[in-house]
């Protein structure tokens, strides 16, 4: 009853977020959840569309280290001394920013940056569009999470929103 959620999207054609990034959309700020908040979600669910027509997405490339660090600040601005800081990253994409290596590099290093803040980062691999191969995590986060290391290469969908309803119960 004390948790605090936010949503920060990206990927989108729209942006909002405190470090005035391109392409990150912050669509609920983090507090303790409330009716109207459980409900928006829940109008995107129901309606992708709205989704699309408010926010949009884009295929544009951009910087995916900015979602760490759009991330870090939201924790940071909120003052939550002696609490838990984690992110559930929900990604079709294995490798963001795979053309472009310099984007890349910075995206690891900033993703290795938020375990020296106190953040952690949960992976939840979404299922990848019928054309694209299965989910490699050795391809980028593997060197940001060091313990999917010991994992197979593509790592199980279901066994990851297991564990996360489990954690939720």
């Amino acid at each position: 009853e004390t948790d605090k959620i936010g949503l920060l999207c990206y990927g989108t054609e729209k942006s909002k977020n405190p470090a005035g990034f391109t392409n990150i959309y912050l669509l609920q700020d983090l507090e303790v959840p409330d009716a109207p908040s459980i409900l928006e979600i829940e109008k995107y669910i129901d309606n992708p569309a709205a989704f699309g027509s408010r926010i949009g997405s884009t295929e544009k490339e951009f910087p995916f280290g900015n979602v760490f660090w759009s991330a870090a600040n939201i924790f940071s601005q909120k003052h939550l001394a002696g609490t838990t800081k984690r992110i559930f990253l929900f990604t079709c994409e294995d490798s963001p920013n795979s053309q472009n290596e310099s984007l890349q590099r910075a995206a690891k290093t900033r993703g290795k940056d938020l375990s020296e803040l106190g953040i952690t980062l949960d992976l939840f691999p979404l299922p990848r569009p019928i054309t694209l191969s299965n989910f490699k995590v050795r391809s980028f986060y593997s060197s940001i999470l060091p313990d999917l290391l010991s994992t197979s290469d593509e790592l199980s969908n279901n066994h990851k929103f297991e564990e996360l309803l489990a954690q939720v119960r």
